[in-house]
């Protein structure tokens, strides 16, 4: 009986993991806003052009008392769809914009979130014909890929952003 509780909450995340939410997305030239809610809570992803064809991937909790937080939630119900939609949100940005970088973070001290961004990052590596650089100090790991660029472009504009919580 066990058995079935467990193959039952397994198949139950897999379903979740591999059914992203709707994105409203906004298109603003070097901005692309997206809007997802799960279970009553909403999020917000931000991706903004740092020059050169380079983007962020921010990813944010809308708390009506502190408004958007970086801190991603530890709830227990909706993780694996939220996860997902963040995914999928960064295969939007591809197909949208084709940019030539992209650059994210995990910034708490998730070692699941941070294996998960990692193998996020490797498959639009794969799928999409990237080049996979990612660095860790402390809790925080930055994650970027990039094409058709030089290394000096992209030095350039991780300086102009390195003050700024990616």
């Amino acid at each position: 009986m066990k058995l079935d509780k467990f193959e039952k909450f397994i198949k139950s995340l897999f379903e979740s993991y591999n059914s992203p939410v709707n994105i409203r997305w906004v298109d603003k030239d070097d901005k692309l806003i997206g809007l997802f809610s799960v279970n009553n809570k909403v999020y917000q992803i931000n991706c903004i052009n740092k020059g050169n064809d380079i983007w962020t991937y921010k990813f944010y909790l809308f708390d009506a008392s502190s408004g958007l937080s970086p801190k991603l939630t530890n709830f227990n119900t909706g993780k694996m769809s939220i996860l997902s939609t963040i995914r999928e949100g960064m295969h939007y940005l591809i197909r949208i914009k084709n940019p030539k970088g992209i650059i994210f973070g995990a910034l708490d001290n998730s070692e699941v979130r941070k294996k998960l961004y990692w193998s996020y990052a490797e498959e639009i590596e794969k799928k999409h014909g990237y080049t996979l650089f990612t660095d860790r100090d402390n809790d925080k790991q930055i994650f970027i890929l990039y094409k058709d660029l030089s290394k000096d472009v992209l030095m350039d504009v991780l300086e102009i952003i390195a003050d700024e919580e990616i």
